[in-house]
């Protein structure tokens, strides 16, 4: 009895530990997604100012 539950926590254990890695895989492609996204958004915001600066 206690050999057919230990297998069974193992199997339930190695199916949460393979999707919290799929989970984090993805999150961390849309993270680095997002901060792409960011930071382009952000050198566009800045871009302007820099060309008044270099104007001035």
């Amino acid at each position: 009895m206690l050999d057919t539950d230990i297998s069974n926590n193992i199997i339930l254990l190695s199916i949460g530990f393979i999707s919290l890695g799929f989970v984090a895989l993805v999150s961390s492609h849309l993270g680095l997604v997002h901060l792409q996204k960011q930071s382009t958004i952000r050198e566009n915001q800045i871009w302007p100012h820099k060309v008044v600066i270099e104007r001035f």
